[in-house]
């Protein structure tokens, strides 16, 4: 396993023609198996990602929308740890309605295993106040 995946970027065999819509909106076949042998070689994940699994798109803007309009409805929660980008409140709530929902660090990496229990304490918090947390975005 490698300690840094930027550290493997002739691993991936990058083209230019991988960045065109040419097989679709979801990005080039190739691409998306590059990077699912990518993530399967490098985080080893229990269940291997399959490219038919990954979706690509331009910016972070649009993948928040597309999955938000995906997997929440109106007035659902997705929880994200703090500090944030602010502007992820209207991507999770434009189209879908969602609500951003920040989760405190208290001084924690939010993508460390020890804001485990601050996702959860949260998802707990806002299930009794009567808000399905449909997700959780993990961002530096």
């Amino acid at each position: 396993m490698a300690t840094d995946p930027c550290d493997n970027r002739s691993a991936l065999d990058f083209k230019s023609s991988f960045l065109t819509y040419g097989d679709g909106p979801f990005g080039s076949r190739a691409l998306r198996s590059a990077l699912s042998s990518f993530f399967n070689d490098y985080f080893n994940p229990v269940q291997k990602v399959r490219p038919e699994q990954l979706l690509v798109a331009g910016g972070v803007t649009s993948i928040i929308d597309l999955v938000t309009v995906g997997v929440a409805d109106e007035g659902d929660g997705i929880l994200i740890g703090r500090p944030l980008y602010t502007s992820f409140k209207n991507d999770v709530s434009a189209r879908a309605g969602a609500k951003m929902l920040p989760v405190s660090a208290e001084g924690k990496d939010p993508m460390s295993e020890e804001m485990v229990g601050q996702y959860e304490k949260e998802l707990q918090k806002q299930e009794r106040q009567g808000t399905k947390i449909r997700a959780i975005i993990l961002s530096r």
